[in-house]
């Protein structure tokens, strides 16, 4: 049995896939992914981001999954005590989370390169491998939509995808 949980703003729901509709392989691991948490440090928490995270989290475990990825707006506006927030929540998993940057994470009151080391310690664009399965994390480290990744990131996006070119590659993005 596989499961999808699907939470936005307004609504939540979970789909189980039967056994039988799943592709048969031999399971080597699973994975988590979430997006747009946009944990706040200021205090209200008034779009009960903490909340959705501990709920999230908690879904994770129950699955069992090998890691997350999380493919954007991990903070609300990137400031330091949104960091704060995401670095103190982080602390409590016991599942390896991996992150890439969004348009809220580099919003105008964005925290220093090395404060987003604390959740981000290598860099806007890394990969990890796990068994024959490769993640490739892409962080926005600017807010341009036309243009939101820098010619290195590309260059070095190019030269992962060459380097994994006979293995499955999953990207994870924000925007």
């Amino acid at each position: 049995m596989g499961n999808i949980f699907i939470k936005d703003n307004n609504t939540s729901t979970e789909f189980s896939i039967p056994a039988t509709k799943l592709i048969k392989v031999n399971k080597k691991f699973s994975f988590g992914a979430v997006s747009d948490l946009h944990l706040d440090g200021d205090g209200d928490d008034e779009a009960a981001s903490q909340a959705d995270f501990d709920k999230a989290m908690a879904f994770f475990k129950s699955q069992n999954v090998a890691l997350i990825g999380n493919s954007g707006d991990i903070t609300r506006d990137g400031r330091s005590e949104d960091i704060d927030v995401v670095v103190n929540k982080l602390s409590s998993v016991n599942i390896p989370i991996y992150t890439a940057r969004g348009n809220h994470d580099c919003s105008n009151e964005c925290a220093s390169d090395s404060e987003w080391q604390k959740i981000e310690p290598n860099g806007t664009i890394f990969e990890k491998a796990v068994n024959n399965e490769v993640f490739v994390f892409l962080g926005m480290s600017r807010v341009d939509y036309k243009n939101p990744f820098t010619s290195e990131q590309i260059s070095k996006l190019r030269s992962i995808l060459d380097k994994y070119k006979n293995r499955r590659v999953f990207s994870s993005k924000n925007k």
